[in-house]
């Protein structure tokens, strides 16, 4: 192109940041906006500060069992002062690399709010007053916000969504959590680590309701190890405060006093005052309606990431993002396809997961075979002392993938691997034409293959 294009990019979270680095590498004129701070959801209020808080927790719990490997440790303790701050020294290191990619890559940064006037125009509302912007192309990238039900906005501080549960610098003794997902996972278990009593409240048969039930069983089990008190199938009839302490009450009759409450039943997309109503965007089910290429049915105008009908990931919408640019570049571009888009929670052990479950197979009577591999029969997993878990793989009767489910020492590290079979329509098989290195975790991939056929040599 001899022409620069112009795009426009509302949102500096994962999805957009990358497609404006991607967009900009490739000649494009790219300027992004941002009313709040760099990185997202993910970067400040998620995926980072969730994970320097698990590694901790893990360290300190390793350390504190460090005796079944033979090392003797004592009153071993933790400062989580020096913790919080070190949360923040790398979310702020990070925050100022993405600043520094734009600078080099030649990004304009706006601060302020974005609304859409039409597919080339866009209003930017700041500190320093109005500005109007114009560009060839607009993507959105304006990600969500956690869901508060009416129930528990009753005005007190001790009541908050994980958006706020980063900023606590100090632990409290008790927290109830509501809803039973990735988040509540996650934090449920490094706050049990930090030695905050913790229950986990979700309405739903069990936690991590829509995975494998394998998959949440093995998590449940592991979450009561760290004393994670679990009431599934229970739902909160009642939210209030007395002496000093909230609580909630819930359809057996059972009152939970706490020091804090966290709520996390979902998110629910940014698209308020974006100006997709007055443009005409269509939106089903609160999510904005893409093609295959990302664009809305504006011309001219893309959406990825929270705010379409994908999965609520980061990754996903750096993926979405990307291919978005492609396709105004006039590059290839490539959907991905929903349930080859992984599915991670960094609890100990891992979980990493693609395709159907177990469940959805047998609700709709899809013919198939499963290889199911322990990491207590893996070497490597022993010599580590980290043997929780399994590989689980789901296959058409020709051998196609349909489903993975990893739970284990770097389960999300393992997952690619099955992706790419996946990806390419190959069947498991193609895994016996490699040769594994030993002793490592890889090798419940081979094993779990196997496994499908009768033939695994450790079980």
């Amino acid at each position: 192109m001899d022409i620069k294009p112009k795009i426009i990019i509302i949102g500096a979270g994962p999805g957009g940041y990358e497609a404006a680095i991607t967009a900009a590498k490739n000649g494009a004129d790219v300027t992004i906006i941002e009313k709040d701070r760099l990185g997202g959801v993910c970067l400040n209020q998620g995926c980072i500060p969730t994970k320097i808080f698990l590694s901790t927790a893990q360290l300190l719990h390793d350390l504190k069992h460090a005796d079944r490997l033979g090392i003797k440790t004592q009153d071993v303790t933790f400062d989580f002062s020096r913790v919080y701050k070190r949360k923040d020294k790398v979310v702020r290191n990070l925050a100022r690399a993405i600043e520094d990619l734009f600078n080099k890559n030649g990004i304009k940064l706006v601060k302020g709010k974005a609304k859409v006037l039409d597919d080339k125009t866009v209003e930017v509302k700041g500190d320093d007053g109005t500005e109007i912007l114009k560009g060839d192309a607009v993507i959105l990238a304006t990600g969500s916000h956690p869901v508060l039900p009416e129930i528990f906005n009753i005005n007190n501080p001790n009541i908050f969504t994980s958006n706020e549960l980063l900023d606590m610098t100090e632990l409290p003794e008790s927290i109830i959590i509501i809803g039973g997902n990735i988040v509540a996972c996650e934090v449920g278990q490094y706050l049990s680590r930090f030695g905050v009593k913790v229950t986990i409240i979700e309405a739903l048969d069990h936690i991590f309701p829509f995975e494998d039930q394998d998959v949440s069983k093995e998590l449940e089990k592991q979450l009561k190890k760290d004393k994670v008190r679990i009431l599934s199938g229970t739902r909160v009839e009642t939210v209030g405060e007395e002496d000093g302490k909230v609580f909630v009450t819930t359809e057996q009759g059972e009152k939970i006093f706490s020091d804090k409450i966290l709520v996390c039943i979902g998110r629910s997309p940014n698209l308020d005052n974006l100006g997709i109503e007055e443009l005409g965007i269509e939106v089903k089910n609160k999510k904005i309606v893409v093609d295959d290429n990302y664009l809305t049915n504006i011309d001219g105008i893309y959406a990825i990431g929270d705010i379409i009908d994908s999965p609520m990931l980061a990754h996903a919408a750096s993926h979405e993002g990307i291919a978005a640019v492609n396709h105004i570049l006039g590059l290839e571009s490539y959907k991905a396809d929903n349930l080859n888009v992984p599915r991670c929670i960094y609890t100990d052990p891992e979980i990493a997961s693609i395709g159907l479950t177990e469940t959805d197979l047998l609700k709709h009577n899809v013919p198939y075979e499963k290889g199911l591999f322990d990491f207590k029969r893996l070497g490597k997993a022993q010599a580590l002392g980290k043997t929780s878990g399994f590989i689980k793989i789901l296959t058409s009767p020709k051998g196609k993938i349909l489903g993975v489910n990893i739970v284990g020492e770097k389960a999300s590290e393992l997952l690619p691997a099955f992706m790419l079979l996946k990806n390419k329509n190959l069947a498991v098989t193609e895994f016996e034409k490699l040769v594994f290195p030993h002793p490592t975790l890889s090798e419940a991939i081979i094993e779990a293959e196997r496994d499908i056929y009768g033939m695994a040599i450790h079980k």
